[in-house]
């Protein structure tokens, strides 16, 4: 449009060189001049946010989708046709080719391997390739590993791999042990965490009212999730459609104008966030979203907040947010290729909140004393002061709470307090010393620090028969 105006001028500028300017003409230019107006009143150009407290993400410049963020690296899927270039050497561009970004260094890896949906952890890449089958790509040998195994939506956490079969059930892989567990649970998109394996189920699959309205609706799907340590399922009764899990917190959502919600496996409640979107994903205390713009929820908190960056297919770790962003909805060149057209990785890194507890020690093992020292590190790997509390533990029962310590970034304290155990009665201890989580706090798991387990032994008896007598040990 400004060529046409720089035209416009140029053109009224010849005319005033001697050439006397006709009605006609007259009344041209101004009608061009009205168009160009008109035009620029209405031409809403895009900016990247500049307000105060808005996230500016980062881009990859990687064309791809369906990205999964571990540590530095994010792992996606290119489909050869958006890139035009043969990715795994086989003479065509039709393939799906899995590839890796290292956001530290800034390079981008070509694995070659074909496949879709990956999910990153540790050094291995788990992804579904050609007729379904699982594998895996080692980012530190660059070596693919075909699994044998059949299946979709494979996620990876720890040594765990989980799929549904093409019987619609639940599995769950042990990459050390190479054995494969069918759990007999129906479901869809599952996720792990640790020992629970998240997922969604129809009621029509299942052929029952999973969420207690006295229907079984076929079009209604609920959460529930598996125990790989006690082999149990849950059904938490909430309706749920995409899972994500973290530590004792499901996050789904169900419909598209509906709140994403949680359920927290460890008291059992369900909670509604009030904040509307699709495709949670959960990492410490933040469950974020996608609603045209990522939005994240504080579970510390209450609070939600727009992040005013567009993306969608969300991952997360600790502080970094992964996504997907299609430079069609935000009318911008993200790639550098000059055209706006394509799927672009972008990410973005929040403040980094993260309160750990790194040791816990004992003075002694024997409860018959009047008191023993509980000896506790706590840990501030974060990158902004914080202000906490500390508590210590036997099994759920609160021993003493130290309030309002402040440890610095890379700060860290060791508190001991006295635990009065000659009163105890004979049994079990597990004691755990759990620092409070902080608002904004990303990496919630490694809050709670687990002491081992003392034993106080009955009371040794003397005598024989019926006159038994207690001897204090």
């Amino acid at each position: 449009m400004c060529r046409y105006l720089a035209e416009g001028l140029d053109f009224r500028g010849s005319l005033g060189r001697g050439v006397r300017e006709s009605s006609d003409l007259r009344k041209l230019y101004r009608f061009t001049t009205l168009i160009v107006t008109l035009s620029f009143a209405f031409f809403v150009p895009y900016f990247s946010p500049r307000l105060e407290g808005v996230i500016l993400p980062s881009t990859t410049g990687a064309v791809g989708t369906s990205p999964s963020v571990f540590g530095q690296l994010i792992a996606f899927s290119t489909p050869e046709v958006a890139v035009q270039v043969d990715l795994n050497g086989d003479g065509d561009i039709l393939d799906r080719v899995i590839r890796h970004y290292n956001v530290a260094s800034g390079t981008l890896t070509n694995t070659g391997a074909v496949g879709d949906f990956p999910s990153l952890f540790g050094e291995l890449i788990v992804f579904t390739g050609p007729g379904n089958l699982v594998s895996y790509y080692n980012v530190t040998s660059s070596t693919v590993t075909g699994l044998g195994l059949v299946g979709d939506g494979a996620r990876i956490y720890d040594d765990l791999l989980v799929f549904v079969g093409n019987d619609q059930k639940i599995r769950v892989y042990n990459i050390s042990t190479g054995v494969v567990e069918n759990t007999g649970v129906l479901g869809a998109s599952p996720a792990v965490f640790g020992t629970t394996v998240a997922f969604s189920t129809l009621e029509s699959l299942v052929g029952a009212d999973l969420n207690g309205d006295g229907v079984t609706d076929p079009f209604t799907s609920v959460a529930r999730y598996y125990d790989t340590k006690t082999r149990a399922v849950v059904n938490t009764g909430a309706l749920a459609d995409h899972v994500s899990v973290y530590g004792s917190i499901i996050a789904f959502d169900y419909a598209l104008n509906a709140p994403v919600r949680f359920y927290n496996t460890s008291s059992g409640s369900t909670v509604n966030t009030g904040t509307i979107g699709l495709s949670p994903a959960v990492y410490g205390s933040m469950v974020f979203l996608e609603n045209g713009t990522i939005r994240g929820y504080d579970m510390s908190t209450g609070v939600s907040d727009d992040t005013r960056v567009d993306g969608n297919a969300l991952s997360v770790y600790r502080n970094m947010v992964a996504f997907e962003t299609d430079e069609n909805i935000v009318n911008k060149d993200l790639n550098g290729d000059h055209l706006v057209k394509d799927v672009v990785l972008r990410y973005f890194q929040l403040p980094l909140h993260d309160i750990g507890v790194t040791s816990l020690t004992v003075s002694s093992t024997d409860l018959n004393q009047p008191a023993i020292t509980l000896t506790a590190t706590v840990a501030n790997l974060g990158g902004s002061t914080e202000t906490f509390s500390m508590s210590f533990l036997w099994n759920s029962t609160v021993i003493s709470v130290i309030q309002g310590m402040s440890l610095g970034s890379g700060g860290s304290a060791t508190v001991s307090i006295q635990w009065a155990t000659g009163s105890l009665l004979p049994g079990s201890y597990m004691i755990s010393a759990k620092a409070g989580v902080v608002p904004e706090e990303n990496e919630t798991v490694n809050n709670v620090y687990d002491g081992g387990t003392l034993t106080k032994p009955a009371p040794a008896l003397l005598g024989g028969g019926g006159g038994a007598i207690a001897r204090p040990l």
